[in-house]
């Protein structure tokens, strides 16, 4: 198969190296023009046009500036596969950019470069697919999912940010707590360890990031008033 990916930061790199076994991979980038992965080429956005399939790798906050660009120029066969941490939002944004017949594939991989890392390959990782779509390009995907070892998962766009919201948003937004920094001492307790592990885990994402899981979740706003909420709660019952 011919991929395309846009935007070749960590994700792109990584998704580039995955899809490396199945096909010929060229990626676009808004400000790196040399590719730092053996057998993958930058190209300009307009060699993109005819892939088979074209992951976008994007921020979430340029998401919607990117699919205005890739809209001017993708073929209306190409299976457009976004791999936003959220799922609401790109899917509005893609319903209003594109052709109603143009494939679209929605998946949040619930790993990254540095969780593949650890476990040596994506085998036993999750990824979400928040979208049905029956072109022959889109099985082929799944099956390259399933030849990865990975974990497929079907949920609506809905269903997947109200669970992100509470699932992932809120750990995160717990790990960046700046009293959670504290470094081990004497007095280290295997949950303080095993907090501190979070803390690093969530922080080596982005701030942007960060940020985006939040301001383009629907739900995240609501989690995080009920979690303050019931720590002011649990803070005075020990007053």
């Amino acid at each position: 198969m011919r991929f395309g990916i846009i935007g070749f930061g960590r994700l792109g790199q990584c998704w580039s190296e995955l899809l490396l076994p199945y096909g010929k991979v060229m990626a676009h980038d808004a400000i790196l023009k040399t590719s730092l992965i053996k057998g993958v080429s930058l190209v300009p956005l307009e060699e993109l046009r005819d892939t088979e399939v074209l992951l976008l790798a994007v921020p979430i906050s340029s998401f919607q500036e990117c699919c205005k660009h890739v809209a001017k120029i993708i073929s209306p066969s190409t299976l457009l596969v976004d791999t936003c941490s959220v799922k609401v939002f790109p899917m509005q944004i893609m319903s209003e950019l594109f052709p109603q017949k143009q494939p679209i594939m929605a998946i949040h991989p619930l790993f990254g470069p540095n969780s593949i890392l650890k476990s040596e390959g994506t085998r036993g990782h999750k990824i979400v697919l928040c979208t049905s779509p029956q072109e022959e390009r889109a099985h082929k995907m799944i099956e390259i999912f399933q030849h990865m070892g990975l974990e497929i998962i079907s949920l609506t766009p809905e269903e997947h940010d109200m669970q992100s919201a509470s699932m992932q948003a809120l750990v995160h937004f717990i790990g960046r707590a700046p009293m959670l920094t504290t470094p081990p001492g004497i007095l280290s307790t295997p949950s303080f360890e095993l907090l501190q592990k979070m803390v690093r885990s969530v922080t080596a994402d982005s701030e942007e990031l960060f940020g985006d899981m939040h301001r383009y979740n629907p739900y995240t706003h609501s989690v995080r008033e009920k979690f303050l909420k019931e720590l002011s709660i649990l803070h005075h019952t020990l007053t």
